[in-house]
Formats: structure tokens, sequence, C-alpha cells
């Protein structure tokens, strides 16, 4: 009789063993073809350190950048410089625009553009891009940077 308890015991476990695996291989394979990717399901955003603010941003696939960006500073800024930082591995090509001297006016809005950046992602894919932007005060001169990153999917 104590033969009959270990084949039940033995069958329970193989029986059970069988359906957990074959749940880890389907949640393995959604996985591995993007189906389970939560970056998928999160809005499009985009965040910058005071006291610059985000208004719009777009990715396209032929490799434009752009971000519309407010001036909350009291005083007028000078944009001196800004760059995209490669989060994801995705961009290449150059990806940073130095010696610029666009004033924008307090409560004023400046669009940021760059073309030519490889994108290494397809149409309505959701990718992180990193921003920074080098301005300079005009009341006091001195020299600051904002950073942030904005989350949006390649159009």
């Amino acid at each position: 009789m104590t033969d009959k308890k270990g084949q039940a015991a033995m069958e329970f476990l193989l029986t059970y063993g069988w359906a957990i695996l074959v749940v880890l291989l389907v949640i393995g394979a959604l996985s591995y073809f993007g189906v389970l990717n939560p970056k998928q399901f999160l809005p499009s955003r985009c965040t910058i350190d005071e006291p610059l603010h985000c208004v719009d941003k777009q990715i396209t696939e032929d490799g434009v950048v752009k971000i519309l960006v407010r001036n909350g500073n009291p005083n007028a800024i000078m944009i001196t410089g800004f760059k995209f930082v490669d989060i994801e591995g995705i961009l290449s090509g150059d990806q940073e625009t130095t010696g610029l001297t666009q004033v924008v006016a307090s409560g004023e809005t400046m669009t940021i553009k760059k073309t030519g950046i490889a994108i290494a992602a397809s149409k309505g894919t959701k990718v992180k891009v990193g921003i920074v932007i080098d301005y300079k005060d005009q009341a006091t001169l001195f020299e600051h940077s904002s950073s942030g990153e904005m989350l949006v999917s390649v159009e």
C-alpha cells in the first residue's frame, strides 16, 4: 500500500510540473515577441529641468528629432547648444549642436530640431531619448544646463 502513495505523489508533482513549464514557456514567448513590453502601454511624455518646459515633442523615422520648449525663466535666455542623449542604443550620428545664439524671451517658445540622426526603431515604437539644453541667462550672464528625457512614439 505504501508504494501507491509514493506513485500518487509523484504523478501529482509531474502533472503540475508540466503545467508550470508550459505556462513559463508561454510567458517567455510573449516576452520575446514584445507583447509584454510595458513601455508600449506608457503614455508619451517629455520632461526638462526648470526653468524650461517641454511643450511638444516628435521623433520621425527619417532622423528628425524635435522638441518645443517654453522659457519659464523670468529673464530672457540665450540657447547656446543642445544634444540628444542616446539612452536605449537606438540613435547614431551627430546628436549635438553647439555655437547657437538663439534668444528666447520669458514665456516664449522655441523649437529645437536636429536632423540627420539615424534611428534604429520602426514607426510606432516608443523610444526614450535624453535631452540636454545649454543656455545663458541674459540678465546675469550665467551659463546653465537643463536636462530631461522624452518617451515618444516614432512617427
